[in-house]
């Protein structure tokens, strides 16, 4: 049973530092497809880094990255992506 046990624990562990090594990884594809953007000037890389920052809890980052969009791009089908990103910070009013 113990070592039932211990593959289990082990198991999870290794998934644990799998997850760690994913989030870290939406980070730099994050700021990657930032500096594609202003390369390119191409909105698709700004909406794809806010989802990864909003899926990585750096809301302030995802909040920014949408407000930009909507607010200087004029992509208002992003409204409902920032509204989330406010209900996941716990923001209800302002996902409203």
């Amino acid at each position: 049973m113990i070592v039932f046990f211990l593959l289990i624990l082990q198991t999870f562990s290794t998934q644990a530092v799998d997850s760690l090594k994913q989030i870290r990884a939406f980070g730099k594809a994050a700021e990657i497809l930032e500096i594609q953007f202003n390369r390119e000037l191409n909105t698709d890389y700004l909406e794809e880094a806010a989802k990864l920052y909003a899926w990585q809890n750096q809301f302030d980052r995802a909040e920014r990255l949408y407000q930009t969009l909507i607010i200087s791009y004029h992509i208002t089908r992003l409204n409902i992506e920032l509204a989330r990103v406010y209900a996941w910070q716990g923001k209800f009013i302002k996902a409203e």
